[in-house]
C-alpha cells in the first residue's frame, strides 16, 4: 500500500513537469511567432520608407503611357508649327520677289524633280538672276496656256523657255538665246515594206493634212502649224499628253522638239527609239519672255548677264551637264537657218 502511494506520488510530479514544459513551449512559440510578425511589420514599413511613392506595375506603366501621348502631341505640334511656317515662308518668298516666274514640264529643258523645278533652262536662269543678287528665286510650274496669258496680262512676269516666232514677238520682251530647238513631225516606227500601208512618208508639209497631228494647245509649234492653215490638229493640255496621245494610237503624227521627244519618252519608262522623224518643221531659239511693260533698261541688264555667261563658261558647264555631247548651240539672230544639230547622246 506503501509502496502505490510513493508510485502514484512519482507519477503526479513526472506530469506536473510535462505540464509546466508544455506550457514553456507554448509561450516560447508565441513569442517567436511574434518576433516574426514584428519582423515581417518592421519590413514593410521600411519598405514603406525607403519607397513612399513608388507605384504598382500597373500604374507605372499607365504614367509611362501618358507622359509619351504628352511628348507626342507636342512633337506634333511642333511639326505643324514648323510646316506653317515653311509653307509661309515660300509665300512671302513668292510676294516679296520682283518678278513672278512660270513655266511648263518641258524637259529637258524646264521640269520638276523631286518636288524643285529643274532643266536646262531652268539653271541658266537661276545663276542669271544669282549673279544680280536675286538667289533662291521661286519658279512656278503651270499649263503653258495659263502661265502664257497671264505672262501677257501682268507686270513683272516671266514666262520660259519660250520660242521667239513671228506671231509672239511683239507680245514680249525676249533675253536669249537661251537654247536651240528643232521642231521635228514624228511617227511610230514600222517597216518600210512594200504595201504597209502604215508606213508613213513625207516629202512636204503638205503631205502631213491627211493625218491627225498631236500638238501641244498654244505651243509654238501648235500656232505655226495654224498659220500654215492646218485643221488636222489634235491639241492636248500637255506635252505628257501628247506623248501618251501618241503612243495610244490617238494621232498618227506628232508635233514636237527633238529634244523634248527623247526626255518626254524616257519619263513615261519608253524607249526613244520606238519613233521616228517624218518631217523636219524649223529650228528655232528658245529665249526668256517678259511681260510687254518691262523697262528696256532691265532687259538689257538681263541680256548683259547672259552673255557673260556664254563668255566665261558657265553656259556652256549648264548644257554640258545633261549631255554628253554639247548639242545645244549658242547662235546669232541672222544666222538661224545656217546652222545644223550635232550629234548627241541623252544621259542614263
Amino acid at each position: 500500500m506503501r509502496k502505490k502511494i510513493i508510485l502514484i506520488s512519482i507519477m503526479g510530479m513526472i506530469l506536473s513537469f510535462h505540464s509546466v514544459c508544455f506550457a514553456l513551449n507554448s509561450s516560447e512559440t508565441e513569442n517567436i511567432k511574434k518576433v516574426e510578425v514584428t519582423a515581417q511589420s518592421q519590413g514593410q514599413n521600411l519598405q514603406k520608407t525607403a519607397m513612399p511613392n513608388t507605384p504598382n506595375t500597373t500604374e507605372a506603366s499607365s504614367l509611362e503611357a501618358g507622359k509619351a501621348k504628352e511628348t507626342t502631341t507636342v512633337l506634333n505640334k511642333a511639326e505643324k508649327n514648323s510646316a506653317g511656317n515653311n509653307q509661309k515662308t515660300e509665300a512671302e518668298k513668292i510676294a516679296n520677289f520682283k518678278y513672278i516666274l512660270m513655266t511648263e514640264n518641258f524637259p529637258p529643258f524646264n521640269y520638276e524633280e523631286n518636288g524643285k523645278v529643274t532643266g536646262i533652262a531652268t539653271e541658266i536662269i537661276r545663276e542669271m538672276f544669282r549673279r544680280l543678287g536675286m538667289e533662291d528665286i521661286p519658279i512656278k510650274i503651270m499649263n503653258w496656256d495659263k502661265a502664257y496669258q497671264i505672262t501677257l496680262e501682268k507686270p513683272n512676269t516671266i514666262i520660259f523657255s519660250l520660242t521667239k516666232i513671228s506671231e509672239r514677238k511683239s507680245k514680249f520682251k525676249w533675253v536669249g538665246p537661251i537654247a536651240t530647238n528643232y521642231w521635228y513631225l514624228f511617227a511610230k516606227k514600222q517597216p518600210a515594206e512594200k504595201g504597209n500601208n502604215n508606213f508613213i512618208k513625207i516629202s512636204r508639209l503638205k503631205d502631213a493634212e491627211k493625218y491627225k497631228i498631236g500638238v501641244q494647245e498654244k505651243g509654238a509649234i501648235c500656232q505655226y502649224l495654224q498659220s500654215k492653215g492646218f485643221t488636222n490638229l489634235v491639241e492636248a493640255k500637255t506635252n505628257e499628253l501628247c506623248a501618251q496621245n501618241h503612243l495610244d494610237g490617238k494621232v498618227q503624227l506628232w508635233g514636237e522638239s527633238e529634244l523634248a521627244v527623247a526626255s518626254l519618252l524616257r519619263n513615261l519608262k519608253k524607249n526613244p527609239n520606238i519613233v521616228r522623224k517624218v518631217f523636219k518643221l524649223r529650228k528655232h531659239n528658245l529665249y526668256i519672255g517678259f511681260n510687254i511693260n518691262t523697262p528696256d533698261s532691265e532687259i538689257k541688264e538681263f541680256q548683259a548677264v547672259l552673255d557673260q555667261m556664254k563668255n566665261d563658261g558657265a553656259y556652256d558647264k549648264i548644257v554640258n551637264k545633261y549631255y554628253n555631247r554639247l548639242y545645244l548651240e549658242t547662235i546669232k539672230e541672222g544666222e538661224v537657218e545656217n546652222v545644223h544639230p550635232k550629234e548627241y547622246t541623252i544621259n542614263n
